[in-house]
């Protein structure tokens, strides 16, 4: 039996209910989705190497910005797995670590999106404050957080003490890279303004770097307790790989603490 989800107009390859939400993996002519009820997650391109998450490939400025070697990463939340598989392919010497609540995302993960292991790649099924809680100070060089529970945040996941203990694992210059969704200002700006006046508590400096599509009310932030400074496409020699895939966020206006407080 087919199941068809005639609001998307895909095709249900899957669905499953975990301890955590309902699993759907659904698919068009052009692309692969993964959907938590009827929110949309992220998705592959089945033509071609690519997501049809455009924002996923953002979080690929945090070595940007970091400009310096990086031996550990710590990735919340999985998906369909295409960041962690794209982190790998780029910077193959790194280790990774992944935690992801549920496990069924994981198999789906595997079965659907072509996600596996490695020997330097490692899934924690667990829940991240506890995983983050027991992880050794100073361990990480990047965080990229990205855990939705549909279009929310986890509540346990944006607050003080979760940045705290954030911030206790990365490295002094380290980089917690957060995936917020919103308006920097105006009526659309609450959700987003809740969860950076936490992170604002914790850490020193940040960079904000809204998506290049207004329809896309997603808002990189990047927040260090060392100095983050700007950069542009022509200050930084890239990786052949990384151009295409960063290219509209280096060419998006950046926000550092002085713009954020004078657009505030």
């Amino acid at each position: 039996m087919k199941w068809t989800m005639d609001f998307f107009g895909e095709e249900i390859l899957f669905k499953k209910k975990s301890a955590y939400s309902t699993i759907y993996v659904s698919e068009s002519d052009e692309q692969r989705n993964l959907r938590f009820l009827t929110s949309f997650q992220s998705g592959i391109l089945k033509n071609e190497e690519g997501t049809s998450t455009p924002y996923l490939n953002s979080f690929l400025l945090g070595p940007i910005f970091l400009n310096r070697e990086i031996k550990k990463i710590l990735c919340i939340g999985l998906g369909t797995g295409y960041l962690v598989k794209t982190l790998r392919r780029i910077f193959p010497e790194i280790e990774i670590d992944v935690v992801e609540i549920d496990e069924e995302v994981y198999n789906v993960a595997k079965n659907y999106f072509n996600f596996s292991q490695d020997g330097k790649t490692e899934v924690h099924i667990v829940d991240a404050f506890n995983f983050v809680e027991n992880a050794n100070s100073s361990d990480y060089d990047l965080i990229a957080l990205d855990a939705y529970d549909g279009n929310e945040i986890p509540s346990h996941l944006d607050t003080i003490e979760f940045y705290e203990e954030l911030s206790r694992i990365l490295m002094a210059d380290g980089i917690l890279i957060t995936n917020l969704h919103g308006r920097l200002t105006g009526e659309h700006s609450i959700g987003f303004r809740n969860s950076f006046d936490k992170m604002e508590v914790v850490f020193k400096h940040s960079i904000l770097i809204p998506s290049p599509n207004e329809w896309e009310m997603n808002i990189l932030t990047l927040s260090s307790n060392s100095q983050i400074d700007k950069i542009s496409a022509d200050s930084k020699v890239l990786p052949a790989e990384l151009i295409s895939l960063i290219d509209p966020w280096l060419n998006t206006r950046q926000y550092n603490e002085k713009d954020i407080e004078e657009k505030a």
